[in-house]
């Protein structure tokens, strides 16, 4: 049974075919390598974990020369599901993945509005090939900045005033545009640039920064690939090539495990502050008598918090920048 039946959200948005799937896939597969050190637990449901092992498998085992990104057709919700919590001992709280068809955005605005009002993190898939390439003939077509800043609008109206988000803008299959500081500083302010008003409405509904936290944080999410050429044949369903730098090692993704630290650094924190405020009188006398004695209530989860912040890259020379919110970021003690 779960702590007072907590459970949190994380919704994936951006564009069609950009490879959301593949994502979630490589930050699972990054888990137990960058976090066993905090005996902190991510437990997926069996089809969660079928699913998303048959997916890492096929991007680890990929040897194609060339790789095909871009829209494509309708597909169907899928939802993941894991337990999070300290190892052989009850999960503390469940955390829900919505990895919503691309397709949404124009053919069901009204689920992907009510996925963005439940949601405790975002992350928004940029395509970085259609923001960068073709001078961003196709940037609006499939990352649909404009149309997923509506609907943010539309959702922070009917927000609760004490509602927290994290929200990471996660710039993937970016390895071309990584390359040295220059083009990293170019491709930041890109993003800021295409983002201004998405940027805006965050700043003007929490202009305390005490709500949202907003990030970059770019993923290469192969990473021994790099754009090659656009296939735009087929204009309204362009084509992302890119191809294979290195044979011996085809898969190495790089910075994956920062959405991870992002992302369950806030959840934990966001956990332990549900758990206080829900905390019950009789709870609240055991912790009573718990710290009389010199222990410490949700001192585990504390130091997983304080160890994940520790290793979250904030080095904007790599492309991660702190947009808005710093402060939801930083561990409770602060």
């Amino acid at each position: 049974m779960l702590e007072n039946n907590i459970e949190l959200h994380i919704t994936m948005l951006g564009a069609r075919g950009a490879g959301k799937t593949s994502l979630l896939a490589s930050v699972y597969g990054q888990f137990e390598k960058h976090v066993k050190d905090l005996y902190l637990q991510l437990t997926p449901d069996f089809k969660t974990s079928s699913v998303l092992r048959d997916k890492l498998g096929e991007l680890e085992s990929a040897l194609d020369d060339l790789i095909v990104s871009g829209p494509t057709g309708g597909g169907v919700m899928q939802t993941f599901n894991f337990g999070i919590g300290i190892p052989f001992k009850t999960v503390n709280f469940k955390l829900i993945f919505r990895d919503y068809p691309g397709g949404w955005v124009k053919n069901k605005p009204t689920e992907v509005i009510s996925y963005i009002k439940k949601s405790d993190v975002i992350f928004w898939a940029i395509d970085t090939a259609a923001l960068v390439e073709n001078r961003g003939r196709f940037c609006e077509a499939i990352n649909s900045i404009d149309t997923i800043t509506d609907f943010f609008k539309r959702a922070l109206k009917e927000l609760p005033c004490d509602q927290k988000k994290l929200i990471l803008l996660v710039p993937i299959k970016c390895e071309k545009y990584m390359r040295n500081t220059d083009d990293i500083k170019k491709l930041c302010l890109l993003i800021e640039d295409k983002w201004s008003e998405f940027l805006n409405l965050i700043k003007t509904n929490d202009p305390s920064e005490e709500r949202f936290a907003l990030a970059i944080t770019p993923v290469q999410t192969l990473g021994n690939v790099q754009y090659a050429y656009t296939d735009d044949s087929d204009a309204d369903n362009p084509k992302f090539v890119f191809t294979r730098t290195s044979k011996n090692h085809p898969y190495q993704p790089k910075h994956v495990e920062q959405v991870l630290f992002y992302s369950l650094a806030f959840l934990v924190r966001r956990y332990m502050q549900i758990k206080q405020e829900r905390i019950s009188w009789l709870d609240s006398m055991k912790y009573s008598w718990y710290r009389f004695f010199g222990g410490k209530p949700n001192q585990h989860f504390g130091a997983a918090v304080l160890h994940l912040v520790s290793h979250q890259n904030r080095n904007e020379r790599e492309g991660f920048k702190i947009l808005h919110g710093k402060n939801l970021l930083e561990p409770p003690s602060k």
